[in-house]
């Protein structure tokens, strides 16, 4: 896994063995800052984003995905005159 990428973070290098057997991987984000992540979840998919990064992200960049049809929302807005 060293040098693959998972959002924002880099796989620097394998760090060790934790208590209950899963692997550990030291990551470098592209803002600098270091940490030890499981990699069982950079796998699935749940560190994507370093929390000093986190707050920098404008709102253009986040992507919302909406479940509500445009017909319901529209309905709804007409429902609120």
């Amino acid at each position: 896994m060293t040098g693959q990428r998972f959002g924002t973070w880099t796989v620097a290098s394998y760090c060790d063995f934790a208590a209950d057997g899963h692997g550990r991987w030291n990551m470098v984000c592209d803002c600098g800052e270091t940490c030890v992540m499981f990699g069982s979840t950079l796998r699935g998919g749940k560190a994507r984003v370093c929390p000093e990064c986190k707050p920098k992200r404008t709102r253009k960049q986040r992507v919302y995905v909406s479940t509500m049809s445009e017909a319901k929302r529209l309905y709804i807005d007409l429902r609120k005159r």
